[in-house]
């Protein structure tokens, strides 16, 4: 406490943009971290490649790639929770921007 007293001015207007710099520093990181977690749950956890694209029931997303593999190959369930699922089960997922009728 004696040494803040001592310092001037200037000494404790730097610390004081020192400190607003490192706050800047770290909520930059943190919002780098909370976007690239933001993307990953983005992509597809079947083949980590592709745009979520549709929703089941239990909620899981998938790309309609891998939905319809899956549907294909008579599996026919959720991959992470192993329910059943129907054909009229697969929701299609709008992530804004124009709906175009010719990709259902």
């Amino acid at each position: 406490m004696q040494q803040l007293k001592q310092m001037t001015g200037q000494e404790s207007r730097t610390m004081a943009e020192s400190a607003i710099e490192l706050n800047k520093a770290y909520d930059q990181e943190y919002v780098n971290l909370k976007f690239h977690d933001w993307l990953s749950k983005m992509q597809c956890g079947t083949c980590n490649q592709n745009e979520n694209e549709v929703i089941l029931p239990c909620g899981h997303l998938y790309c309609q790639e891998c939905i319809e593999k899956s549907y294909k190959s008579r599996s026919r369930q959720c991959h992470y929770d192993r329910r059943k699922i129907s054909k009229n089960d697969i929701i299609k997922i709008y992530w804004g921007g124009s709906v175009d009728a010719s990709h259902d």
